[in-house]
């Protein structure tokens, strides 16, 4: 179900995406550069080619500019090839008006054409009725293998999650309070960093690394932190 966020939660989302700094990544600044110069290539040998302005080496920096605003969105520190190609859709727009197809679009109508020149092959060639129960039991049926590794994958995935008291959870606000104290107001940790200073000052009790899971997930459903990765953000 979709929640719904309050204004109080989108400032400091802002505020937290405004303190990440991302760094491109090589297989990120490939897909860039390329772009770069086949839009340096079509503004020198296409003047015909209609645009709403000349292709300048700012173009470069707007494809950077974009693609870390969009890894700042995902709350990552690094800018990937989807931050890349994205910032790609949207220059190819801004200067030629053209709209990029996605993958997804282009598979489905790659598939619904398959599908009708298949259709075309059973009207054409009809199969033995005998034999296409067997061919759609074999499409159909998974392997003992693939049953296998579905439920395993599922009785990994399905463990409950330890519930918390409200006791516990607050002794452990407090110790990660004073963990940010320490930290002169850090503004973010990491997970390791959090694990590693419950195990220190909660001897009598330790905070098992299933619990540190899910009290870090309760506040980050009660706005308290937010989660990228193994970086929680205190907001």
């Amino acid at each position: 179900t979709d929640k719904i966020v309050s204004v109080d939660f989108m400032k400091k989302y802002i505020h937290i995406a405004k303190c990440i700094r991302p760094v491109l990544t090589d297989k990120a600044s490939e897909v860039i550069a390329e772009e770069y110069a086949n839009l340096r290539n079509i503004d020198f040998n296409n003047s015909e080619i209609a645009r709403t302005q000349p292709v300048t080496a700012r173009a470069l920096e707007t494809l950077i500019r974009l693609a870390t605003a969009h890894a700042k969105v995902r709350l990552s520190k690094l800018v990937e090839e989807q931050d890349a190609k994205l910032a790609i859709q949207l220059v190819q727009f801004a200067y030629f008006k053209k709209v990029l197809e996605k993958d997804g679009k282009r598979k489905q109508r790659d598939d619904s054409g398959s599908e009708e020149e298949a259709d075309d092959v059973e009207e054409a060639a009809p199969e033995p009725e005998s034999r296409q129960p067997a061919a759609k039991k074999a499409r159909t049926e998974p392997s003992a293998e693939q049953v296998a590794e579905v439920h395993a994958a599922a009785g990994s995935s399905g463990q409950a999650a330890p519930e918390i008291s409200d006791v516990r959870y607050k002794h452990f606000m407090k110790l990660l309070y004073q963990l940010i104290c320490e930290r002169n107001q850090a503004q973010q940790l990491e997970l390791e960093t959090i694990t590693a200073y419950m195990e220190r000052h909660e001897t009598s009790q330790p905070f098992s690394q299933a619990e540190i899971e899910a009290i870090i997930e309760k506040m980050h459903d009660d706005n308290k932190v937010m989660r990228s990765g193994d970086t929680v953000f205190i907001i």
